[in-house]
């Protein structure tokens, strides 16, 4: 498939956001936060869950993701430091990132923020 940088093909592209939204319906206690421009368009978003559902410690992330063109601004790094925060003020104890494809890019900001690579996925202690 090459690099999830790259614009993906029509149909993989439908795929994946079939496959996301199947897996993760959203739900009334997703916790996250939007980003959005001055103009309100939406720019990117990060959004979990806690898993299992009702759980008071531990959360899944459902959804991280910024729009192509507002890339490279620091918007991911600042939604998972702000959902990070707000998570542990919430006493959640551990953030997991099941597996799921992570662009590579991606890699070392997780890594910066806490999260230990676990199988296919990674696991994050807040405190």
């Amino acid at each position: 498939l090459g690099s999830f940088d790259a614009p993906l093909e029509k149909d993989i592209s439908s795929a994946l956001t079939f496959l996301w939204k199947s897996q993760f319906q959203i739900q009334s206690e997703n916790l996250g936060f939007i980003c959005r421009t001055f103009s309100n368009d939406f720019a990117g978003c990060i959004t979990f869950q806690p898993c299992p559902s009702k759980s008071a410690k531990t959360v899944v992330l459902t959804s991280f993701f910024v729009l192509q063109n507002f890339r490279g601004l620091g918007i991911g790094k600042e939604l998972l430091s702000l959902s990070l925060d707000d998570l542990r003020k919430r006493k959640i104890q551990w953030v997991i990132i099941t597996n799921v494809i992570i662009p590579d890019h991606m890699i070392p900001l997780i890594s910066r923020s806490g999260f230990e690579k676990t199988g296919s996925g990674y696991i994050a202690k807040l405190f």
